[in-house]
């Protein structure tokens, strides 16, 4: 049930382009906070216990598979727009040449 409601809250930020963008923003700078506390804060603590080490940096690891991932969608979602709108704005100029053409003809 819950997981249902994540998916479905997920799939409806991933459908919204400025939610999307905020939280593949917000994934970032979680990511990059996340690295650089593992290199300067937690890394004395994390060389002491090689398995809680090995959790932290997997975490990392899926955080920015996460965030390229999120990138690589909103690229390719962004390209299927433009090229939408390069058809729609292609068939109103050929619209636009076949009235021309029409009232020329009359």
């Amino acid at each position: 049930m819950l997981w249902k409601i994540i998916v479905s809250l997920f799939l409806t930020i991933l459908h919204n382009k400025q939610a999307r963008r905020k939280m593949l923003f917000i994934f970032s700078i979680v990511t990059l906070l996340f690295i650089v506390l593992g290199f300067n804060f937690f890394g004395n603590f994390l060389e002491q216990y090689p398995f809680i080490f090995s959790l932290y940096w997997l975490f990392s690891l899926a955080l920015t598979t996460l965030m390229l991932m999120m990138a690589t969608y909103d690229l390719l979602i962004t390209k299927k727009d433009i090229r939408n709108l390069k058809e729609i704005e292609l068939q109103k100029m050929l619209g636009e040449i076949k009235k021309e053409v029409s009232k020329k003809k009359k």
